[in-house]
């Protein structure tokens, strides 16, 4: 744990954001003070990960638990500065964001087979991943799968309604303007996104860019990453 701390953890490789009312010339001297040491410490940079296909698609873990989880996804390689990252960020929303979404309202609401659901995908450095999952009984697993993979291939196959793609779009900003609403959750933003991408991303930019995306935009990236071949399934519970 030592060794981590002092391979990563030194001025020159911290971002500090600072968000409220407060003196400026103030904070400035005391960042000169405690973080402008000189440092022999070279920038680390991590090695690039190669992501290799298992050769079984499907796992299968056995638990004694009530609810049976399923996990769907891949590696989609979307890292934090690609320009197909804001495109499915939206895909992901369409199919798991709010209760009108395609996976949430089909297995909670119309079959009513799930104990809940959700969609998510997250953007790393050099890669990304993109997955849905949910929680059910041990008699719907194979509905429930059936569904998932038949929301993915709808995608690739049909162009998303304006209506629902609007809708989407709201839903993501509203919910990027609620969570920013503190200090301390500005500070967070402004300072992750300059350490990952190398620039303070505002919430507006983030507005404009999702804005942008269109319905032939949300098809070409179903197909270009989100195909059944490359779709990998965990199931854990009494299988």
């Amino acid at each position: 744990l030592l060794d981590y701390l002092e391979e990563f953890y030194y001025p020159r490789n911290i971002v500090i954001s600072v968000v409220g009312n407060f003196p400026k010339n103030d904070l400035l001297k005391s960042l000169r003070t405690y973080f402008n040491k000189p440092s022999q410490k070279k920038s680390h940079e991590m090695a690039k990960v190669i992501f290799q296909k298992p050769k079984e698609r499907i796992k299968r873990i056995s638990a004694d638990t009530q609810q049976v989880q399923v996990v769907l996804g891949t590696t989609t390689g979307i890292h934090y500065s690609h320009p197909d990252r804001f495109i499915v960020r939206v895909i992901a929303d369409i199919l798991g964001t709010g209760v009108s979404s395609r996976i949430f309202n089909k297995l909670v609401y119309e079959l009513v087979i799930a104990y809940g659901s959700g969609v998510f995908n997250w953007t790393f450095k050099d890669t990304g991943i993109f997955f849905m999952y949910g929680g059910f009984s041990s008699e719907n697993v194979n509905e429930a799968m059936r569904v998932m993979f038949e929301e993915i291939k709808k995608l690739t196959e049909e162009i998303v309604s304006g209506s629902e793609l609007k809708l989407a779009k709201i839903q993501d900003i509203s919910q990027t303007y609620y969570s920013l609403e503190t200090p301390d959750a500005l500070a967070h933003w402004y300072s992750t996104t300059f350490a990952t991408e190398g620039r303070v991303l505002s919430a507006n930019e983030l507005k404009r860019e999702i804005e942008k995306v269109t319905a032939e935009d949300i098809k070409r990236v179903a197909n270009k990453y989100l195909n059944e071949e490359d779709l990998m399934t965990l199931v854990r519970g009494v299988v």
